[in-house]
Protein backbone atom coordinates (compact mmCIF):
# COMPACT_ATOMS: atom_id res chain seq x y z
CA UNK A 1 0.00 0.00 0.00
CA UNK A 2 1.39 3.19 -0.98
CA UNK A 3 -0.23 6.83 -0.23
CA UNK A 4 0.83 10.09 -0.68
CA UNK A 5 -1.16 13.35 -0.33
CA UNK A 6 0.43 16.96 -0.58
CA UNK A 7 -2.54 18.79 1.39
CA UNK A 8 -5.64 18.25 3.13
CA UNK A 9 -7.02 14.68 3.88
CA UNK A 10 -5.94 11.36 2.26
CA UNK A 11 -7.55 7.57 3.19
CA UNK A 12 -6.45 4.62 1.99
CA UNK A 13 -7.36 1.25 2.94
CA UNK A 14 -6.28 -2.30 1.34
CA UNK A 15 -6.95 -6.04 3.05
CA UNK A 16 -4.75 -7.54 0.27
CA UNK A 17 -3.16 -7.23 -3.05
CA UNK A 18 -1.48 -3.69 -3.85
CA UNK A 19 -2.87 -0.04 -3.62
CA UNK A 20 -1.48 3.30 -4.81
CA UNK A 21 -2.77 6.68 -3.89
CA UNK A 22 -1.84 9.88 -4.75
CA UNK A 23 -3.63 13.11 -4.01
CA UNK A 24 -2.16 17.25 -4.25
CA UNK A 25 -5.07 18.70 -3.19
CA UNK A 26 -8.70 17.70 -2.09
CA UNK A 27 -9.62 14.75 -0.57
CA UNK A 28 -9.14 10.83 -1.84
CA UNK A 29 -10.73 7.69 -0.49
CA UNK A 30 -9.61 4.64 -1.82
CA UNK A 31 -10.72 1.09 -0.85
CA UNK A 32 -9.41 -2.18 -1.94
CA UNK A 33 -10.58 -5.49 -0.52
CA UNK A 34 -8.33 -7.67 -3.21
CA UNK A 35 -6.46 -7.45 -5.72
CA UNK A 36 -4.96 -3.78 -7.35
CA UNK A 37 -6.22 0.10 -7.42
CA UNK A 38 -4.43 2.94 -8.35
CA UNK A 39 -6.41 6.59 -7.46
CA UNK A 40 -4.81 9.74 -8.24
CA UNK A 41 -6.50 12.98 -7.85
CA UNK A 42 -5.23 16.79 -8.57
CA UNK A 43 -8.17 18.69 -7.28
CA UNK A 44 -11.62 18.01 -6.17
CA UNK A 45 -13.00 14.54 -4.60
CA UNK A 46 -12.04 11.14 -5.78
CA UNK A 47 -13.42 8.00 -4.22
CA UNK A 48 -12.79 4.39 -5.90
CA UNK A 49 -13.78 1.18 -4.13
CA UNK A 50 -12.62 -2.08 -5.73
CA UNK A 51 -14.11 -5.56 -4.02
CA UNK A 52 -11.67 -7.45 -6.80
CA UNK A 53 -9.99 -6.80 -9.59
CA UNK A 54 -8.43 -3.98 -10.99
CA UNK A 55 -9.44 -0.05 -10.46
CA UNK A 56 -7.98 2.47 -11.70
CA UNK A 57 -9.63 5.94 -11.33
CA UNK A 58 -7.89 9.23 -12.35
CA UNK A 59 -9.27 13.00 -11.85
CA UNK A 60 -7.88 16.71 -12.70
CA UNK A 61 -10.50 18.74 -10.94
CA UNK A 62 -14.14 17.96 -9.82
CA UNK A 63 -15.43 14.80 -8.68
CA UNK A 64 -15.10 11.45 -9.82
CA UNK A 65 -16.54 7.89 -7.88
CA UNK A 66 -15.41 4.43 -9.12
CA UNK A 67 -17.02 1.46 -7.72
CA UNK A 68 -15.87 -1.84 -9.20
CA UNK A 69 -17.08 -5.04 -7.65
CA UNK A 70 -15.36 -7.50 -9.94
CA UNK A 71 -13.27 -7.39 -13.14
CA UNK A 72 -11.32 -4.08 -14.33
CA UNK A 73 -12.85 -0.55 -13.91
CA UNK A 74 -10.58 2.60 -15.60
CA UNK A 75 -12.24 5.75 -14.80
CA UNK A 76 -10.54 9.45 -16.29
CA UNK A 77 -12.18 12.74 -15.81
CA UNK A 78 -10.73 15.68 -16.76
CA UNK A 79 -13.46 18.50 -15.19
CA UNK A 80 -17.04 17.89 -13.98
CA UNK A 81 -18.37 14.97 -12.40
CA UNK A 82 -17.80 10.94 -13.32
CA UNK A 83 -19.36 8.09 -11.95
CA UNK A 84 -18.63 4.71 -12.92
CA UNK A 85 -20.20 1.64 -11.45
CA UNK A 86 -19.08 -1.95 -13.10
CA UNK A 87 -20.19 -5.20 -11.35
CA UNK A 88 -18.75 -7.83 -13.56
CA UNK A 89 -16.38 -7.35 -16.77
CA UNK A 90 -14.87 -4.36 -18.12
CA UNK A 91 -15.73 -1.03 -18.07
CA UNK A 92 -14.17 2.30 -19.12
CA UNK A 93 -15.25 5.29 -19.00
CA UNK A 94 -14.00 8.75 -20.14
CA UNK A 95 -15.13 12.30 -19.53
CA UNK A 96 -13.30 15.94 -20.76
CA UNK A 97 -16.26 18.19 -18.86
CA UNK A 98 -19.55 18.37 -17.93
CA UNK A 99 -20.68 15.35 -16.19
CA UNK A 100 -20.68 11.34 -17.16
CA UNK A 101 -22.77 8.38 -15.80
CA UNK A 102 -21.37 4.84 -16.96
CA UNK A 103 -23.25 1.78 -15.00
CA UNK A 104 -22.11 -2.06 -16.39
CA UNK A 105 -23.80 -5.03 -15.05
Amino acid sequence: LTSTSTSVSLASTSTSGSLTSTSNSGSLTSTSTSGSLTSTSTSGALTSTSTSGSLTSTSTSGALTSTSTSGSLTSTSTSGALTSTSTSGALTSTSTSGALTSTST
